[in-house]
């Protein structure tokens, strides 16, 4: 199975308890589209385990977002979602990438769509 398929997957269920406390945290985040229209996550990161703690980042693809911004599911990992960036201005670092800024009820939106669109191509079962 590959990776973004198995994200697919694991975003059918919430995260467990102990899944949510080994995710890495993103502080000051924003939901996105990259240039080619892929929805992703920006945010500052603490607890990777790759990625330095405080790094501005960007994450692979969005497959799954809580509607209460309490955890996200990307192609390659789970994220609790700290605090989310509080103003309608959205930081010139996002707008200089090429990304467009999503309000989180349409990221939640998308991701699902997303997500379920993956599961469709690979025949797996919708679960809404």
């Amino acid at each position: 199975m590959n990776r973004l398929l198995e994200a697919a997957h694991a975003a059918q269920s919430l995260p467990g308890l102990e899944t949510l406390k080994e995710a890495p945290v993103l502080r000051d985040w924003l939901a996105a589209i990259d240039p080619a229209g892929v929805p992703c996550l920006a945010g500052t990161v603490k607890g990777h385990p790759r990625l330095q703690d405080g790094k501005r980042i960007y994450t692979s693809v969005l497959v799954a977002l809580d509607a209460e911004g309490i955890w996200a599911r990307s192609r390659s990992r789970w994220y609790r979602l700290d605090t989310e960036w509080n103003s309608e201005i959205v930081p010139d670092e996002v707008t200089q990438r090429g990304y467009t800024w999503l309000r989180r009820d349409d990221a939640v939106n998308l991701a699902t769509v997303m997500r379920l669109a993956v599961l469709n191509r690979h025949g797996r079962q919708l679960d809404a």
